[in-house]
Parts: structure tokens; C-alpha cells; sequence
């Protein structure tokens, strides 16, 4: 099954990548104009038009994939550095540079940092 959405403006694909964010929900690969990740077999994509779409053999697993990424985009393009995600990774993964929290590669996709960032809190 597959789901589609979109933020409603662009997506800097750059600062994305440079952000990290996807890593806590799975692998990311990025190729110009898209970031992809896979969260189990399950894949989504979120392009630089603002697209989101997702694949699942599972419904509530796409629905969660879904939400992970909209929460991570979100985190990326909206990071004030406040670092309350530092606290909630075991593995020192995140970092602060320039004021905004970057997730490094030795992210284990556990997820821990997502739902804590107040920007997304209340979505």
C-alpha cells in the first residue's frame, strides 16, 4: 500500500541532508532533489517539491513511517538547537553546530529523539 502528502512549499533537500534528521527512522540515501529512507522493508521519499510518499506492505506501519518523516522534516527545516533531543540519545549521535542539532552517522535508528523536539511536540 502507498501513501502520498505534501508539506505545501519546498523542501531544501541540502539542509536535510546536512541535518541528519531522517537518520534516527532508518537508512537515508539522497540523490538530487530527493532524500529516500527505508524504515524496515518499508521505504518513503520526500522530494524537494514539498512531496512525501511512502510504501508498506503494512498500514500501520506506513502510517508511522509517514508521521516519522513528517516530524524529522519538520525538525530539520525548524531546529532552534535547543538540544533537548541530546538528552534522549543513548549513543551521542546528536550534536549541536551553528545552533541547530545535527544527527551523526553513528545514529542507530532508534527513534528516541523524534517525538521529544518541541517543535513537533504538538502537532
Amino acid at each position: 500500500m502507498s501513501a502520498d502528502g505534501s508539506f505545501g512549499q519546498a523542501i531544501d533537500i541540502e539542509t536535510l541532508e546536512e541535518s541528519g534528521m531522517l537518520n534516527p527512522i532508518g537508512n537515508v540515501s539522497f540523490i538530487e532533489g530527493a532524500a529516500s529512507v527505508a524504515f524496515g522493508e518499508s521505504r518513503a521519499q520526500v522530494f524537494a517539491s514539498g512531496n512525501v510518499n511512502g510504501r508498506s506492505e503494512n498500514e500501520k506501519v506506513l502510517k508511522k513511517l509517514m508521521r516519522m518523516v513528517e516530524f524529522s522534516v519538520r525538525r530539520a527545516l525548524l531546529c532552534q538547537g535547543c538540544g533537548i533531543c541530546m538528552g534522549h540519545c543513548e549513543h551521542n549521535a546528536i550534536e549541536i553546530k551553528e545552533k541547530r542539532v545535527r544527527i551523526r552517522e553513528n545514529c542507530i535508528h532508534c527513534g528516541a529523539c523524534i517525538e521529544v523536539c518541541p517543535l513537533i511536540k504538538f502537532i
